[in-house]
């Protein structure tokens, strides 16, 4: 037959989840009536824990899935109230607070770090410090644009004020892109002395030219297939040459150079009895990268004669990007 006297008892709690209460009876009672605990110890901090005359709950922060609970009831003289009314402290449920197998839990974006609590931080990483801040708290000091660039030098020399964390590409002749893959492309035009300008290998015609046309692919005459080059390196449209087998006597045509089949501010133009005509640009200016097609477009007016007019296109062309 069970005991009709129960003071005190261990409380086994087991498989607990963060912020889950579970409660557990306590069987404690005084001639088989029920009695609520005076004390209340758990084994190691990290609860929260609330007790009445029929359960114990016990609810995890930062503490282990598994805790043990004492629980004891004040019976006879142990249970004599002294002076100073210190029957409003019981239950009496202790903290141990942090103790050793607990920790605490730690989020990333809002999200529990899987394998907590933790008990100790390491703090790694560039541009990352950890220093006692006195008074029990630590002071974390992550520095901007740990992560980022350092030193930038001009012709070996340092350039004071670094470590920089951005580069801003200014200045006639320079380009910065996007090229994907986390990579950016930066097309610095060269000195006028280096730079090396030759007319591709490529020569664009039409016959019996029309009038009315707008942005007509002319077709080329060394490839047999295709109608545009495919860039070898990168470089930069630098010139382009129209020659018309009559002069133009009535309206007038316009070429312009084409970057993958867009036409460019590239271009010249025929009338007035012109019969050639040519325009040059920067290097840098309209550039392209390997494998771009360059090819060339043509337009005439409703006025434009002879239409018994040949017209031959020639594209200049500089390597890198020039200046």
């Amino acid at each position: 037959m069970p005991p009709a006297t129960i003071l005190k008892n261990v409380l086994a709690f087991t498989g607990l989840g963060v912020g889950v209460p579970s409660a557990q009876p306590h069987l404690l009672k005084v001639n088989s009536v029920t009695v609520a605990p005076k004390i209340v110890l758990p084994t190691d901090g990290g609860y929260t824990i609330t007790a009445d005359a029929a359960n114990v709950t016990v609810t995890r922060t930062t503490g282990d899935a598994t805790v043990n609970v004492y629980v004891e009831y004040w019976h006879s003289i142990e249970d004599v109230t002294p002076p100073g009314g210190l029957g409003s402290l019981v239950p009496f449920i202790v903290n141990p607070g942090g103790g050793g197998s607990s920790g605490v839990a730690i989020e990333n974006e809002g999200a529990p770090v899987a394998g907590g609590p933790f008990t100790t931080l390491d703090f790694v990483g560039a541009g990352v410090t950890a220093t006692d801040g006195g008074g029990g708290t630590g002071t974390i000091t992550i520095s901007s644009g740990g992560g980022g660039l350092t030193d930038v030098q001009d012709e070996g020399t340092p350039i004071g004020g670094g470590p920089f964390t951005e580069l801003n590409f200014i200045g006639a002749g320079v380009l910065a892109i996007d090229q994907g893959g986390g990579v950016a492309g930066i097309l610095i035009a060269g000195a006028p002395v280096s730079e090396v300008r030759y007319a591709l290998p490529e020569q664009w015609s039409q016959q019996n030219v029309p009038a009315s046309q707008t942005n007509v692919v002319l077709s080329a005459q060394v490839s047999p297939f295709f109608n545009e080059v495919s860039a070898v390196a990168q470089g930069s449209l630098v010139g382009i040459v129209v020659r018309s087998s009559q002069p133009i006597v009535g309206g007038a045509l316009s070429v312009s150079a084409t970057i993958n089949g867009v036409p460019t501010g590239l271009s010249t133009g025929l009338g007035g009895g012109a019969d050639d005509s040519a325009a040059q640009t920067t290097a840098g200016t309209y550039t392209y990268f390997a494998l771009d097609r360059l090819g060339v477009v043509i337009t005439t007016n409703a006025g434009f004669l002879p239409l018994t007019a040949d017209i031959s296109v020639w594209l200049q062309v500089a390597d890198g990007g020039g200046s």
